[in-house]
C-alpha cells in the first residue's frame, strides 16, 4: 500500500521515505491512517520497549512542499525474517532452527505482554488530538482495521466502523464487513466451499511435496470456477454472507465469553483495550544475527482490539487454525500470568480454555479479513475450535464438528425468509449465459485444443454435480479423486 526509498546521508545514516500509493484511497482516508499510524507508533515508543521506528517527519496530507503524503522514518536494523524464508526456500540459505524461532516467538511474547498493559477505554484506531497530530494525547477514533479498510472495504458506507465500547460490537462488525464485503465488493480467488489448493496438502511417498499433483490441483480448481464464473457467483457470495451471519450468531457469543454481552476485556483484570499490530508477519519483523528483534515495522491499520486477539499466537511459519507447539509455547511463557489469573472464581486451569479462545479468534479474525487462502477450511477451524472452547477443553477438537454440522449451519440460515430474499436478489446480478460463455472462452484458450476440450469437459461434469448438490465441497479430497480416476496418481 505504500512506496518507499532509502534516503542516505553524507555521514552513511539510512532514513526510508515512505508514501501511499497514489490512487490507493482517497485523500480523507489516506490521512487518517498515516495520522493513526504515526500515533501508534509514537505511543508504543513512549510506553513499552516493543522496537518500533523512529519518526522524524510526517504529513497525512499532500499540502506540504514534497507534494504527497508522507512518513519519514529510521530504517529497520538487521536483517527481514522474510529474507530467512526466501533464502531457504531458494536454496541460498539454510532454514532457521527451532532455537532461533522459539527465540523469535519468545520476544514477540514478551512484546504482546507489554501492549496488553497499554490499555483504552475503546476498540478503534490511535489518534492524537493537536494541529500537527503528533504531540496532544493520545484519543481513540474509527477502527482503521484490514477488515474495515482494506480489498476496497473502504468503499463501503454501510460498514460500521466504531469506535466501539464493547468487544461483543466489535466482532458482529467484523462478520458484518465479511457479509457486505460478499454482496457487493471483487471476491478475487475466495469461493468458500471450493479452497484454493495448497502444497502442503499434496505429498508423495517420502512425505515430501508433490509439485506435479499440486499444479494438476490448481489447474482443475481453475478450470472448475471458471466454468459458470463460480467465484463471482450469487451462489458463492450467498455461501460467505450465510458464513457471516453464523459468525455473527454462534461466534461472537463465544469470544465475548457470554451470550453476546460481555463488557468485560477478559480475563485481566484491567480495564479497556490494547494496543494491536494489524497484520504481523515474517514481512515486518526485522532481527539481528542472534536473533534479536530489532524492529517491528508497517503499523498502518493499527487499533484497539480485544485481549482475546492480542494473545492469538503470530502464525509466522504456520497458518494453521490451531498453533503449533512449536510456536505457541514459547510465546505463551513469555507472557505473564495474568493471562492464567483466576476469574470470578474460575481456576487458573481454565488457562487452557482461553488459549482456545486466541485460536479461535485467529480463525474469525482471517476469516471475516478474507485475508487466507482457506476460507472454507478456516470457517470449519473457527466452528471447531469454538466448540470445543465451549466445552472447557483445550486440545485440537477439530473432530468435534464435521463437515456436515457445518453445512447444516450454513443450509438453516439459507432458509430463512430473509436469506432467501437477499439469495433472489443477489442472482440478478450473476452474469449473463453470454457473458459466462466468453469467459470460458477465454479460460480454455490453449494452442492443444484437445486438451483444452478435455479440461473443459471434466470441469462441466463437476459444474452439473454442484448444481444437483448444494452441499458440494471442491476440497482437495476431490481432486485426489480426480487425479486417481483419470490414471494420473497411484
Amino acid at each position: 500500500m505504500n512506496w518507499a526509498i532509502t534516503v542516505t546521508f553524507e555521514d552513511g545514516a539510512e532514513w526510508i521515505f515512505r508514501a501511499p500509493i497514489p490512487g490507493k484511497y482517497p485523500d480523507d482516508v489516506t490521512a487518517a491512517l498515516i495520522a493513526s499510524e504515526v500515533a501508534t507508533i509514537q505511543c508504543i515508543a513512549q510506553r513499552t520497549t516493543v522496537p518500533v521506528p523512529t519518526i522524524f517527519a510526517f504529513s497525512p496530507h499532500k499540502d506540504n512542499d514534497i507534494g504527497v503524503p508522507y512518513i519519514l522514518q529510521s530504517k529497520a536494523k538487521g536483517t527481514c525474517l522474510l529474507d530467512y524464508s526466501i533464502r531457504a526456500a531458494t536454496g541460498k540459505g539454510a532454514h532457521l532452527t527451532d532455537e532461533q524461532c522459539a527465540l523469535v516467538m519468545r520476544q514477540l511474547g514478551d512484546f504482546t505482554e507489554q501492549l496488553s498493559r497499554v490499555r483504552f477505554p475503546q476498540i478503534g484506531s490511535l489518534v492524537r488530538h493537536d494541529d500537527d497530530g503528533s504531540t496532544g494525547d493520545y484519543a481513540i477514533g474509527p477502527c482503521l482495521a484490514p477488515a474495515f479498510v482494506w480489498s476496497h472495504r473502504h468503499l463501503l458506507d454501510n460498514l460500521k466502523r466504531g469506535p466501539f465500547d464493547r468487544q461483543d460490537a466489535y466482532f458482529a462488525a467484523l462478520a458484518e464487513a465479511l457479509f457486505h464485503h460478499a454482496q457487493e465488493l471483487p471476491m478475487e480467488h475466495h469461493a468458500l466451499l471450493a479452497p484454493l489448493p495448497v502444497a502442503d496438502e499434496y505429498l508423495d511417498s517420502d512425505n515430501s511435496r508433490d509439485s506435479k499433483a499440486y499444479l494438476a490441483a490448481m489447474g482443475r480448481w481453475n478450470d472448475f470456477l471458471a466454468v459458470g464464473s463460480k467465484i463471482d457467483h450469487s451462489r458463492n457470495r450467498f455461501a460467505f454472507c450465510m458464513a457471516a451471519n453464523v459468525l455473527r450468531e454462534s461466534i461472537v457469543p463465544i469470544l465475548c465469553d457470554k451470550n453476546g454481552d460481555d463488557t468485560r476485556p477478559c480475563p485481566c483484570a484491567d480495564e479497556g483495550f490494547p494496543l494491536m499490530h494489524p497484520d504481523l508477519n515474517v514481512g515486518n519483523i526485522f532481527v539481528d544475527e542472534a536473533m534479536n528483534v530489532t524492529c517491528i515495522i508497517d503499523w498502518s491499520s493499527a487499533t484497539t482490539a480485544p485481549l482475546v486477539e492480542l494473545f492469538a499466537v503470530p502464525r509466522l511459519w504456520d497458518q494453521s487454525v490451531i498453533a503449533p507447539a512449536s510456536s505457541a509455547d514459547p510465546f505463551r511463557q513469555a507472557l505473564q500470568i495474568c493471562a492464567l489469573q483466576e476469574r470470578e472464581g474460575e481456576a487458573a486451569s481454565q488457562g487452557a480454555r482461553w488459549w482456545a479462545l486466541t485460536d479461535t479468534a485467529f480463525a474469525f479474525q482471517r476469516l471475516t479479513r478474507l485475508c487466507s487462502s482457506h476460507d472454507y477450511d478456516d470457517f470449519v477451524a473457527c466452528i471447531s475450535s469454538a466448540a470445543c472452547a465451549g466445552l472447557g477443553r483445550g486440545e485440537d477438537c477439530g473432530a468435534l464438528t464435521a463437515v456436515d454440522t457445518v453445512l447444516d449451519l450454513l443450509g438453516e440460515h439459507a432458509e430463512r425468509a430473509s436469506s432467501k430474499a437477499l439469495l433472489a436478489e443477489m442472482q440478478e446480478d450473476n452474469p449473463t449465459p453470454g457473458e459466462v460463455a466468453a469467459l470460458e472462452q477465454v479460460s480454455f484458450r490453449e494452442a492443444d485444443r484437445k486438451a483444452a476440450s478435455d479440461r473443459l469437459a471434466v470441469a462441466r461434469k463437476l459444474t452439473v454435480v454442484w448444481h444437483m448438490n448444494p452441499r458440494f465441497v471442491a476440497d482437495a479430497r476431490l481432486w485426489k479423486w480426480l487425479a486417481r480416476a483419470l490414471g494420473e496418481q497411484e
